[in-house]
């Protein structure tokens, strides 16, 4: 388990972990509407990465104003700092947060 920021952490895991952990998240959301996974493409992943001094990305779990469930990226320097400006009033290309990745569902692969 990682315990600092750095370009290395995170680690892989193996698919049968990866199933079992979801399936417990399923077990205790089992609404058939409830959102289980985001999908972000990698021109919006590369946008954060290649910003100077970026090491990573910080995922951020968040409600939007009607109460819809997001998760945020924003790129983290090597200090775990994020990188972005949360007084602009709109996206900018120095500190760029993504949002409004493809949720599933409805967008799931084949065999949800």
């Amino acid at each position: 388990m990682a315990d600092e920021i750095s370009p290395n952490t995170g680690e892989p895991i193996s698919g049968e972990t990866a199933k079992r952990w979801i399936d417990k998240y399923k077990e205790k959301h089992p609404a058939p509407d409830e959102v289980i996974a985001t999908f972000y493409g990698s021109k919006i992943i590369n946008q954060i990465l290649s910003q100077p001094d970026c090491i990573g990305i910080r995922f951020y779990h968040a409600y939007d104003d009607t109460n819809i469930r997001h998760l945020i990226l924003v790129g983290v320097d090597s200090d775990g700092n994020n990188l972005w400006d949360l007084n602009a009033s709109q996206p900018s290309d120095e500190g760029i947060i993504a949002q409004f990745g493809a949720n599933c569902p409805p967008w799931c692969p084949p065999s949800k």
